[in-house]
């Protein structure tokens, strides 16, 4: 028993020691790294290793994230590195790697340091991608962009975006358009998926809040074949944030002198397999006109708004099932001038209630380890309404009005399914296919036959396939619809990275609009107007080509910087406008009579350093040719500058933009050329620990109004009814806010 016991202390002792040796020995690890947001690979990082007995040297990762660390002693040393992305330290040993395919294994995930360089992106794809690896030529604006701002809606944003020119009707809302390119052409998008509930052929800019928002992505130029009708000009995606931490409490609140009052309230929670997100604020604004008379009149409606946003997501094994709503409530008051007599005094009111509820259910599957399925159903329902009251001014009561056409009550409901599969089952081929399929019902008294209803079916395709540093996209899209003749659309798009920090890019695609329900079956008549619809119109056609270039460097490791270049082109033809075709009654008709051609050109520069970020751009747009609209051609000027100061955690924030005379597009199809226009925003944001954030500033520096209008010979150009005469009303006065956020 005793030798037993001898032999099997002598076996236990071989054993140890030859653990010992084989954990001294030299070892080799297998390395993946990976970008920490997108999970892609990432080529070139910079490895320099050294273990304990002082072996030491340096690899670079591969293209598909890989390197092997080779002859090296346990407990190895890491240092990692690579232009874009913060510099790390890591220790292997034998505890924290994994045994894979008989060698140790490790993934290791890359921080972005520059905000620039490693922007993600989902606009035309159905999973993130970093912005540089999209064929698509995407710009994002960030949360931070958002909160420089102090944006309260998506007007405050696209003021200070080149290419992006806002205008504003004080009841109908406010637009943007791209070069003369109308907001009709311009498709919004929440989560991917679009927004219905136009009025003159625009979603109002205003009812979109961003308390909840986590970027915004725009693409110029058309994306028919991913997006379908109205995409003609290009798309505005906005993604809403989740859940971050396991519980989070927020309140945001603004003010300014005008008594703007916005509060918004939100909640998260989430764990690892939840994650839920409640967002609801009010948003207040009494009105104001440069009249400082006591009139009840107002150039700039009083406003109220309701709003509330609620995310849920369930991580499946393989995917995700997630639901979010969105509703509206908003009320503004058109309070009419008195007219008094010794006998009476009485002013007539008018009422706009417009309500948005929307619910998306997706469901995303990794149907196998090359294919991936993203779906996308909602449900959306649009109302409007409109009443107006006659208002007793010594008694104080009011009562409708006996006239039917006073009053209406618009009701539209969507319903949107989406859906493909991304497979990379292919070498060196990225394949999407999918369908969308878009209904839409109306019910209102100013259509004709009170009811329409119209559908939409698409099923689109692309093929992105990597030739070395190139990559080649074709699109194509067959669109199926209840009204018109099928159509197809289609794109082609081509990138050339001859390295990671320059890309280039061209594009060449064809798009279309379907006219919508009114433009067909309006039946529009007040005081001020007579619209009709015209069942007979025309889809609209365009095409879109595009050269762009974009150089990212580093200085000293600390300094960002990214050149972009890039010209456009478009012709749109078949463009739907009103024209006059009563002068005596002010009577109007939707006709195809436009044809439109312009040619962009763009340079910026952005700069991202510890301390300062920001960007200098430049544009200039040409209008070759449109129809009734004489060629002119007109140029843009942005600045922004960011600057923290590190000693008290305080940030400066400037932006300005100059924009030259252009065509401004009315209600009635009419135009008329702007004066040349100066606008400048400046404000302070101090931190507290993370929890607090204050921000102080001045909107409108240099208080421009009303932008006084130049009428065009030949053009019917009269200021909207909705605004003010002879000019547009652009902006509010130069305001001072006060913006507190405060996160627990």
């Amino acid at each position: 028993m005793q030798r037993i016991d001898t032999i099997a202390k002598k076996i236990g002792v071989s054993l140890l020691g030859l653990f010992f040796a084989i954990s001294c020995s030299a070892q080799d690890v297998q390395l993946k790294l990976l970008d920490a947001v997108s999970l892609t690979p990432v080529e070139g990082v910079n490895i320099y290793a050294k273990d304990q007995v002082g072996s030491k040297g340096g690899l670079r990762s591969a293209k598909n994230g890989l390197a092997i660390v080779s002859n090296y002693k346990f407990p190895i040393t890491l240092s990692i590195s690579r232009i874009g992305y913060e510099k790390d330290t890591i220790i292997l040993t034998q505890d924290n790697l994994q045994w894979k395919n008989y060698g140790y294994y490790k993934t290791v995930l890359l921080k972005s340091r520059s905000a620039y360089l490693k922007k993600t992106v989902i606009t035309g794809n159905l999973k993130p991608v970093l912005g540089s690896n999209s064929i698509y030529k995407v710009n994002t604006i960030s949360e931070a962009d958002i909160a420089k701002l102090a944006a309260v809606n998506l007007t405050d944003v696209l003021q200070f975006e080149l290419n992006q020119f806002v205008s504003n009707d004080n009841i109908l809302g406010a637009s943007s358009n791209i070069g003369g390119i109308g907001a009709q052409n311009i498709k919004i998008l929440l989560n991917g998926v679009p927004l219905n509930g136009s009025e003159a052929g625009f979603i109002d800019l205003n009812q979109i809040n961003l308390s909840n928002v986590k970027r915004i992505e725009t693409v110029q130029g058309p994306m028919s074949v991913m997006y379908g009708s109205n995409a003609l000009g290009g798309v505005i995606n906005i993604i809403t944030k989740e859940a971050k931490k396991k519980t989070e409490i927020g309140v945001r609140t603004y003010l300014d002198n005008l008594m703007r009052t916005n509060t918004t309230l939100d909640l998260g929670w989430k764990n690892k397999k939840q994650n839920v997100k409640l967002s609801v604020g009010r948003n207040f604004y009494q009105g104001w006109s440069p009249d400082d008379s006591l009139s009840r009149w107002l150039l700039w409606k009083p406003k109220v708004q309701y709003n509330a946003d609620f995310a849920y997501r369930y991580n499946l094994k393989k995917g995700k099932l997630s639901l979010y709503s969105f509703f509206l409530d908003e009320k503004i008051e058109n309070k009419g001038v008195p007219s008094i007599s010794p006998f009476s005094a009485f002013a007539f009111d008018e009422y706009y209630l417009t309500n948005r509820f929307r619910n998306t259910i997706n469901f995303d599957y990794q149907l196998s380890p090359t294919e991936y399925f993203k779906s996308q159903n909602t449900v959306s329902t649009y109302k409007r309404k409109k009443n107006r009251f006659y208002k007793d001014l010594v008694s104080l009561e009011s009562r409708l009005t006996d006239d039917i056409d006073d009053h209406d009550t618009s009701i539209f409901h969507q319903y949107h399914f989406r859906g493909a599969i991304n497979s990379s089952r292919f070498k060196k081929l990225d394949l999407i296919v999918g369908y969308e399929l878009n209904h839409e019902t109306s019910r209102s008294s100013k259509i004709a036959d009170r009811s329409q209803d119209m559908t939409e079916l698409g099923f689109f395709s692309s093929a992105n396939y990597e030739l070395g540093k190139l990559s080649i996209m074709p699109s194509v899209r067959l669109n199926m619809h209840s009204v018109f003749k099928r159509n197809i659309s289609y794109g082609l798009h081509f990138k050339y990275s001859p390295t990671d920090q320059l890309h280039f890019r061209a594009s060449y695609a064809q798009g279309y609009r379907t006219p919508n329900i009114k433009e067909l079956y309006l039946e529009f008549i007040d005081n001020n107007h007579r619209i009709l619809g015209n069942e007979n119109l025309l889809q609209e056609e365009g095409v879109h080509a595009e050269l762009s270039g974009e150089k990212k460097w580093t200085i000293e490791n600390k300094r960002d910087f990214i050149f972009e270049g890039n010209v456009s082109y478009n012709n749109l033809r078949d463009k739907i406008s009103l024209q006059t075709i009563s002068t005596a009654q002010n009577e109007l008709q939707y006709f195809n009579i436009d044809e439109f051609t312009n040619l962009i050109s763009l340079v910026r520069l952005k700069y991202n350093t510890s301390s300062i970020q920001g960007s200098v751009g430049y544009s200039r747009t040409a209008i070759l040719k449109s129809t009734g609209l004489p060629s002119n051609s007109f140029s843009e000027f942005l600045a922004s500058a960011s600057y923290l100061i590190p000693t008290v955690d305080t940030r400066i924030n400037m932006f300005y933009r100059y924009t030259a005379n252009q065509p401004i597009y009315f209600v009635d199809g009419s135009f008329a050329m702007s004066s040349p226009l100066h606008i400048a925003n400046a404000s302070l944001t101090k931190s507290f620990a993370k929890k607090l954030r204050i921000q102080l500033g001045v909107k409108n520096v240099f208080n421009v109004q009303n932008n006084q209008l130049n009428v065009v010979g030949g053009s019917t150009a009269n200021p909207s009814p909705h605004g003010g005469e002879g000019s547009t009303s652009l902006l509010l006065p130069r305001t001072v806010f006060t913006e507190i956020l405060i996160k627990l």
